[in-house]
C-alpha cells in the first residue's frame, strides 16, 4: 500500500518540497485544487448536517415500505 501523502500528491492535492539539510527537511502544502476541493467538501457536509433527519426518515420510510429490517440505514 502506497502512503497516503504519497498519493495526495501523484493526485495533485498537495505539493512536496524536500529541503537539503541535515537533518532532512520535507514539507507539505496543499495545492489550490485541494483548497477549492476543500470548500466543496465544508460544503458537502454542511448540507448533509442539515438534511439528516429528513434523509434518516426517508430510509426508514422506503425500508418499511419495501420490506427491508429497520436496522438498515
Amino acid at each position: 500500500m502506497e502512503a497516503p501523502l504519497r498519493n495526495l500528491g501523484r493526485d495533485g492535492l498537495i505539493a512536496r518540497t524536500v529541503y537539503a539539510a541535515v537533518p532532512a527537511k520535507v514539507e507539505y502544502r496543499a495545492t489550490d485544487m485541494a483548497v477549492e476541493l476543500h470548500g466543496w467538501l465544508t460544503a458537502l457536509t454542511q448540507w448533509a448536517e442539515r438534511h439528516r433527519e429528513a434523509i434518516v426518515d426517508s430510509r426508514e420510510a422506503y425500508n418499511r415500505e419495501h420490506g427491508r429490517p429497520a436496522d438498515l440505514r
